[in-house]
């Protein structure tokens, strides 16, 4: 059974379809794990020039996460690839080992495979990566999950998040959203979260199903676009 189903009912009706009444539910008493939250906002100029917001948010990364098991999703296989490069870059410079690795499909399977035993092992280890990390793969536990630009869906979002607090760990989630300076920003991200939250608006998202949910920081950037 997935953490992240949400409707125990349609699943009482899947495992004894027609007599679903002959399953018994069994509810967690406890008041829920913790969740800690936080949106960053990176705008760019008019044309959309994106490259100074991307490494605004590869130096925060690396800033953030090196040195534990993280997941960073973000998105396509492109951007797996520049994000993982722009981080390789920046631990070079900063004459450290380069612990942020690449995960997509696109790659070998022992590449892949690799990468998940790192994860595993040295507890030093970020994938950067796409869906490809979001099933269940063992991977063991995972100290935070970054999103950069909003997932594909909300029960994406939750599934995802499923793979960080672990172990009685607090689940920690980090989401980047880019936005053009035209544009309102954080919109998609944003709207996202919350959703994942379960209410609207942001400000009642605390103390939602169960689980203590805290909104750490909203905070928008305007990194100079080159």
């Amino acid at each position: 059974m997935s953490a992240t189903l949400a409707d125990m009912e349609t699943v009482k009706e899947y495992l004894r379809a027609g007599v679903p009444d002959a399953v018994d539910l069994l509810e967690s008493a406890a008041d829920g794990s913790e969740v800690g939250v936080q949106l960053r906002g990176y705008v760019t100029g008019a044309e959309g020039d994106s490259e100074a917001s991307k490494k605004a948010v590869a130096k925060h990364l690396f800033e953030r996460l090196r040195g534990t098991p993280n997941l960073v999703f973000a998105g396509s296989r492109q951007d797996v690839e520049w994000y993982a490069d722009a981080l390789r870059q920046v631990s070079e410079d900063a004459k450290v080992p380069v612990d942020f690795l690449p995960h997509h499909a696109s790659l070998s399977r022992e590449h892949r495979l690799d990468v998940e035993r790192r994860l595993k092992s040295s507890r030093t280890a970020t994938a950067i990566c796409t869906s490809t990390l979001e099933p269940g793969i063992d991977i063991g536990a995972i100290d935070c999950v970054a999103q950069i630009g909003p997932p594909f869906s909300v029960s994406s979002l939750r599934q995802r998040l499923g793979r960080s607090g672990q172990r009685e760990q607090p689940t920690v989630l980090r989401m980047y959203s880019i936005e053009r300076a035209t544009m309102p920003v954080l919109i998609p991200s944003t709207a996202c979260t919350l959703a994942w939250c379960g209410r609207w608006p942001w400000w009642s998202c605390w103390e939602t199903g169960g689980v203590s949910r805290r909104l750490h920081k909203l905070r928008v950037e305007s990194p100079e676009v080159v």
